[in-house]
Formats: C-alpha cells, sequence, structure tokens
C-alpha cells in the first residue's frame, strides 16, 4: 500500500487478480494528485466503484476543472448519499466542495434540476460558501408545489388530513435528515419568485406563484406556516424605482394575495435581515428605523393601504423595541451606581 498512488501500481495490482484488486482500492489511502496528472478520471472511477467517494474527493480535490463533467457529477452525487466509508475519515472543506459546485455548474450538459439536486444534498456546507444553492433557490421559485413539498418535510398538516404518499419518510432518521435540509432551505430561500439573473421581478410569475402555492398549501393543511414563509420569501429589502420599500412588484401583489399570516412572515423576514448588529446604548437605532419604515407606511397608504398596513406594523415594532432598549439601559445605569 505504499506503492506510488498512479496508474503503475494500479495495473500492477490488477495482475495480481480481481481479488488482490478489489482490496487494494478498499483500503488504499490516496494521495494527491496534480492538476496535470494522466490518471484523475481513473482514480475515481475505480475509488466510487469501491464505495469511498470522500476517498476520491481527497485525491483530485486540487484538480476538479480537469476531472471530466460526468464524473464530477456522480462524484458529488455519491459523496451526498453514500455512507460505506468509515465516519471521520477524508472530511472535505466547503471551499473544495463549493468550488467543484462552481466548475460542474460552467459545463455543458448539466441542468439546473441537477445542480439543484446536488445542492439540496449538501445545504448545511453550500450556506456558508460562495456557491450557494441559487440553482435550488430558482427551481423553488419556479414550483410552488415543490416549495410546499419542502413546506410538508418540516412542518406538520393541522387538518387531520393525509399527505401525498411521495412525501412520506418511513425511516426516522432520513425523515429527521430531511426535516433539517428543508429548514436550511427555507432559511436560505430569498429569491422572489420571478426574478431573472439580472435583478428583475416579472410581477406576474411572482403573483400566479404566491397563488398557486397558497393553493396547494390549503390543499396540503399548512396554509397558515405557508403563507407565513411566504412572507418571509418576498421581504427583500430592495426598494422600488421610486425609492419606497418594499419594491413595486411586490407591493402591488401583496394587495391581492395578503394575509394576516403573511403579514407576520412578511415581519419576520425584514427582522432577521437585519442580522447581528453593533449598537451603542439606548433604542435610537431603533426610533431611527421605525422612523424609516413609517414613513414609507405614508408614502403607500393612499394606493396601497394592506402594505402600509404591513409596513406600520414593523414601524410599530421597533417603536416597542426602542422603549426596551431604553429601559434596560436605565436599568443598567442604576445598577452601575
Amino acid at each position: 500500500m505504499r506503492s506510488p498512488f498512479e496508474r503503475s501500481t494500479w495495473t500492477h495490482v490488477d495482475d495480481q487478480g480481481d481479488a488482490i484488486s478489489e482490496q487494494y482500492w478498499r483500503e488504499v489511502g490516496p494521495g494527491w494528485l496534480r492538476k496535470d496528472s494522466p490518471n484523475i478520471n481513473e482514480a475515481v472511477d475505480r475509488l466510487l466503484d469501491a464505495r469511498r467517494p470522500r476517498a476520491a474527493f481527497f485525491a483530485v480535490h486540487f484538480a476538479l476543472a480537469d476531472l471530466e463533467t460526468s464524473r464530477l457529477k456522480r462524484l458529488l452525487q455519491e459523496i451526498g448519499t453514500c455512507d460505506a466509508e468509515q465516519a471521520g475519515t477524508y472530511l472535505m472543506d466547503g471551499y473544495h466542495l463549493s468550488e467543484g459546485f462552481d466548475i460542474l455548474q460552467k459545463r455543458t450538459g448539466v441542468s439546473e434540476e441537477e445542480m439543484a439536486r446536488l445542492e439540496f444534498l449538501f445545504i448545511r456546507v453550500l450556506e456558508h460558501e460562495s456557491h450557494g444553492i441559487s440553482n435550488l433557490e430558482k427551481q423553488l421559485g419556479k414550483s410552488p408545489a415543490l416549495f410546499v413539498q419542502v413546506l410538508g418535510l418540516l412542518y406538520r398538516r393541522h387538518d387531520g388530513g393525509e399527505d401525498p404518499p411521495e412525501w412520506k419518510v418511513a425511516n426516522a432518521e432520513k425523515a429527521s435528515e430531511l426535516a433539517t435540509a428543508a429548514y436550511r432551505i427555507l432559511a436560505n430561500f430569498r429569491r422572489i419568485p420571478g426574478t431573472d439573473d439580472n435583478g428583475n421581478i416579472d410581477e406576474d410569475a411572482l403573483r400566479t406563484w404566491i397563488k398557486e402555492a397558497q393553493v396547494l398549501c390549503a390543499q396540503n393543511g399548512r396554509p397558515e406556516i405557508g403563507d407565513q414563509k411566504i412572507g418571509e420569501i418576498i421581504s427583500s429589502p430592495t426598494v422600488g424605482k421610486d425609492g419606497i420599500w418594499p419594491r413595486e412588484e411586490v407591493r402591488k401583489v401583496l394587495e391581492e394575495c395578503g394575509t394576516a399570516q403573511l403579514a407576520k412572515g412578511f415581519q419576520i423576514g425584514v427582522y432577521n435581515s437585519r442580522g447581528v448588529h453593533a449598537r451603542g446604548e439606548g433604542g435610537d437605532q431603533e426610533r431611527a428605523l421605525a422612523e424609516k419604515f413609517r414613513t414609507w407606511a405614508r408614502q403607500l397608504a393612499f394606493e396601497y393601504p394592506y402594505t402600509a398596513s404591513v409596513v406600520d406594523g414593523i414601524a410599530q415594532s421597533y417603536d416597542r423595541d426602542a422603549a426596551w432598549e431604553d429601559s434596560e439601559t436605565a436599568v443598567r445605569r442604576r445598577l452601575s451606581h
């Protein structure tokens, strides 16, 4: 097993018979192959046939650009689905995995649907890497049915009905894994349906997607959580061409499709988008935010009354946050004296 990890060794092993060859590929510790190595594709084939996809990735992670397309696709698929390798061996870093996805996405003959399925397998890694889950987001934004199925992996029905058979997962451990993946997908799904690659939104496509998603959520016993998640998805911080938030396409569709639960989700999306932030004492930051949203609400009130009420609700929440921060600051000051 200490012979060089190259074709001359593999040929010699093959000459010893099938049993020795199979043992070699089950046990060999592969070395790194260089970008100019002529053995890259063969090494991947052999290790994948031995059900060692992580070992294969380790061997070629510096030469992924030289790996043939079908093999790169198979490699990523089997890393995400094969459980034959011992836990803790050949751990992969997210950077090179993300790089592999970037390389594959640029190849001809690889569809958006294929990329989306692969992204689903690695969402817990890709959500923190540059590649992200762009194809999965696009697929969700095109298919309300896929969105509702993902929702169904995480949230139970509230009407006592039965989900479609293809949604059911008998294995409890697998069901838990899928629920975790569904949570991460919904947490990272921030591409507004109907959005093209230039950031433009097709208002009709957005309206159709939301209405179809609402119908499917109701049919599958999840109307309230469905509206909440839809609200979170469309709460993008992008302002309209007139400088008012939310942008024109979103506010127009909100007037038609808005519900109390959708408004709740919309507000949650706004709070979550604020993220971690530095702050001083008191609630001045929250008061400034409240005034910003209240100004937008006033500007929207005549033409978009529902949207204005949602935006004003955000302003009121920041008013409450400001009062709480003032109170906390006052308490800390008293305790420090």
